[in-house]
């Protein structure tokens, strides 16, 4: 590298001649690098050393060199396993070129603001962004009759630690940032970190020699500087997170959006504020990507937080039995360890938007307060915030970059809070489970080609479906009530709106809720029931009491009477259904596909019942319109190197997504070998997709396929199960470089496939229990071993 840096150590991307000149593009022109990731801005060097088609652009670290120089900010994040450096990425582009000239410095001198840029052609190319790390100009290091170097190649645990504290130190603030004595750091690499620190902060101001006002006084930064930390298991939560940065920057202070996994709690910046964003995974756990900041919290001494300020905004569902349960525990340990909250903790329900938006205003008020102790905004510390409506929407769209500080008056316009929805048709709606089957398992397609808004997705994404509820319970909700269809109802988001329709498409009128539940007991001449079903401590309770009952049917049973409006302010809003992808968009990028159990059973009065979303799909006639949205998942992707084997573990529907990624493979070409692990009751009734899974087979891209149908035999058999039997080649596959997915039910699948993992560490592997659940808990953190789970 240090040979690379000596040709030319700053940022550029370089065109083939032909693209330069159907783009208009010269040497030295501002040439915008863009991907669904972000932007970046570079010099052009118009080669004939890359491809038609292509272009090449090396990376650099932290925009080191000027903002927008950066095209880390337009790939994904993988790294080499064994450097922890970024490996070759290869990834879709669209260049442009921008009239404001690209202003390139040293590193470590004063940035200046890029005006924004207007594209003025854009097309479509591949960028291939080899390995480079960015360099002190040559020529002020040969003025000290220095060498360029390349940066020290720092282990996991100070990798993550410079992530969390390099997340604290904002723009414009004064003095040198240098690491604490006891940072998890070789003496050497905190050497070089420490320059590096001090070649980009220490300054002084022209003129006055020190970092102080005209009037004298010290120079401080313009309001709080915030770190938002995210865990998301469906990315809802990252989604809030990025929502919550973008406007804490609107208001004038300088928020980093930093992902969990990402970040050192040990290392935290001592003088920042703390936002933590989560949902709840599984019988109340950390998501995956939360696992390792839970256990650096839970490793810390009491009182190491002492002062610092936090809330807690926790996402979770009241129908599970721990709601918002890691949520909890993160506003639990926090306390414990000295913080203070900023604002009392929210815990969501799924349509959070009005709870997180009157948080995120709690919030906003605090940050305005110079100390913890100043004024009345630090919370006590058993207060939680209930539910309540907000004035102002939140906005839930992911910024391209983390959010930077701006004058609150020049706040951008509010953008809508969920994920833009695009029309698509039903084309195909295929029964997979066979006669005779317990389940009804179908494969339902769309075609999205007649949308106005573009439909990209990628193998591993999730699709949400919006869907209507059943006319006939519609229609059963208002007989039961005995309130008319066009009575008016008022709805936050939508205005004013006839009951039938805020039935048939607004509001939630199958889950049984603690609110529904309580309401209901409120209205009854015998509440003793309902009021003991919902004691904290008697959550299992209430679960068996719910089963095979919808919300319409606690109205009838308890015969409840109520206004149109309080019926539509105690039921909740109906919420998209997510579904794992089930096709690559290399076989058809028009094309989607999902695999779905479609629910129907009686309730405990022998009357049908059903599902929302898998009946509105399976009973929908072909070609019906439904309104569908992408849920990005990221971290679930099959192996971008066509040479590493992957393991996929998917029992039931959750073979779902490894259907894509097999189709995806065999599309790029990848010879890599794959190994499906699949199970269901039975093989004549419930082997979904078994011609697809055969062909691959015999066409070679599925190596291996292990089938478990615990009803076969006596003696039930499930995926755990079959893993252990091939435990030996399976810890082969895993020394050699293997990635390991699990796609399916959260609640004891994937406990029992995560402790089969385990069990085969210890046994094939000959480590301790300890041991191998370090192993497994590093493959999580290298990203070979990822989950899907619900």
């Amino acid at each position: 590298m240090a040979k690379l840096n000596k040709l030319d150590p700053g940022p550029f991307v370089e065109v083939h001649p032909e693209d330069a000149a159907g783009l208009g593009i010269a040497d030295g022109d501002s040439v915008e690098v863009a991907s669904r990731r972000g932007r970046a801005v570079l010099p052009a060097v118009v080669t004939d050393r890359v491809l038609p088609g292509s272009c090449f652009a090396p990376f650099h670290w932290n925009d080191l060199f000027g903002e927008y120089l950066s095209v880390n900010a337009v790939t994904s994040d993988a790294v080499d396993p064994l450097s922890f450096q970024p490996e070759l990425k290869v990834c879709a582009v669209s260049l442009s070129k921008v009239s404001t000239p690209v202003s390139v410095q040293a590193p470590g001198t004063s940035p200046a603001r890029t005006p924004a840029v207007e594209p003025t052609a854009v097309r479509p190319a591949a960028a291939a962004c080899a390995l480079s790390v960015s360099r002190p100009a040559a020529s002020a290091a040969a003025v000290f009759g220095l060498e360029p170097a390349p940066p020290p190649v720092l282990s996991e645990r100070e990798r993550r630690y410079l992530v969390g504290f390099l997340a604290g130190i904002p723009a414009g603030a004064p003095g040198v940032p240098v690491l604490p004595p006891d940072a998890p750091f070789s003496p050497d690499h905190a050497l070089w970190v420490n320059g590096t620190l001090a070649g980009m902060y220490s300054r002084t101001e022209a003129g006055t020699g020190a970092a102080i006002r005209a009037d004298g006084a010290p120079r401080r930064p313009a309001g709080r500087r915030v770190v938002v930390l995210w865990a998301s298991q469906t990315g809802n939560a990252e989604e809030v997170a990025a929502a919550t940065a973008d406007r804490i920057a609107a208001g004038g202070h300088t928020a980093s959006l930093v992902a969990m996994d990402e970040a050192d709690p040990a290392a935290l910046p001592s003088d920042a504020d703390l936002l933590l964003i989560t949902s709840t995974f599984g019988d109340g756990d950390a998501p995956d990507n939360g696992t390792g900041f839970w256990d650096g919290l839970a490793g810390l001494d009491a009182g190491r937080l002492t002062g610092r300020r936090y809330a807690v905004l926790a996402l979770g569902d009241s129908s599970y039995d721990d709601f918002c349960g890691h949520g909890r525990r993160l506003d639990h340990r926090m306390d414990e360890l000295g913080a203070v909250r900023l604002a009392p903790r929210t815990d969501c329900e799924p349509d959070y938007e009005p709870q997180a938006d009157a948080w995120l205003d709690q919030v906003l008020v605090a940050l305005t307060e110079a100390e913890p102790g100043a004024g009345g905004g630090a919370a006590g510390p058993q207060e939680t915030l209930r539910p309540v409506s907000a004035a102002v929407p939140l906005a839930l769209a992911v910024p391209a970059a983390p959010a930077r500080p701006s004058p609150p008056a020049a706040a951008a316009p509010r953008r809508s809070g969920r994920p833009a929805a695009v029309t698509a048709r039903l084309v195909g709606n295929r029964l997979l489970s066979r006669a005779g089957s317990g389940k009804e398992v179908r494969r339902f397609t769309f075609d999205t080609r007649d949308s106005e808004t573009p439909f990209v997705y990628e193998a591993g994404d999730a699709l949400g479906v919006r869907p209507l509820n059943s006319p006939e319970l519609v229609a059963e909700w208002l007989a039961l009530t005995g309130l008319a269809a066009d009575a008016r109802v008022r709805l936050n988001g939508v205005g004013e709106v006839g009951l039938g329709e805020a039935l048939l498409r607004h509001l939630d009128i199958t889950r049984i809720t603690p609110a529904l539940l309580r309401f209901t007991a409120d209205r009854s001449r015998d509440p003793r029931e309902l009021r003991k079903l919902l004691r904290p401590d008697n959550k299992g309770e209430l679960a068996k009491w719910s089963w095979g009952r919808q919300a319409v049917d606690v109205a009838a049973e308890f015969g409840v009477r109520a206004g149109a409006q309080e019926w539509a302010e105690v039921l909740g809003r109906l919420q998209p259904r997510l579904y794992s992808i089930s096709s690559s968009p290399l076989t058809d990028p028009h094309l989607v596909s999902l695999t779905v159990s479609v629910v129907r059973y009686e309730n405990l009065a022998g009357r049908p019942r059903q599902g929302v979303c898998s009946p509105f799909l399976a009973d929908a006639g072909p070609g019906t319109e439904v309104p569908v949205h992408v849920q990005r998942s990221p971290h679930f992707r099959p192996p971008a190197d066509p040479a590493t084997p992957m393991v996929m573990v998917g029992p039931g529907t959750g073979i779902a997504p490894f259907v894509g990624f097999l189709e995806e493979r065999r599309a790029r070409g990848h010879r890599a070998p794959n190994w499906l692990f699949f199970g269901e009751q039975r093989r004549a009734t419930d082997f979904y997709y078994e011609e697809e899974l055969t062909a691959l087979l015999a066409d070679g891209s599925l190596e291996r396929l292990d089938t478990a149908f615990s009803r076969d035999q006596r003696a039930k058999v499930y995926v755990q199960d079959r893993m252990r039997e091939h435990g030996s080649q399976l810890w082969s596959w895993l020394r050699d470089g293997a990635h390991f997915y699990v796609c399916g039910d959260a609640s004891r699948m994937a406990r029992d496939v995560d402790q089969a993992l385990r069990d085969i560490a210890v046994v094939h592997g000959g480590l301790g229990e300890t041991e191998a659940a370090a192993y497994v808990k590093q493959l999580a953190a290298d990203k070979r071993y990822v989950r899907d789970v619900y």
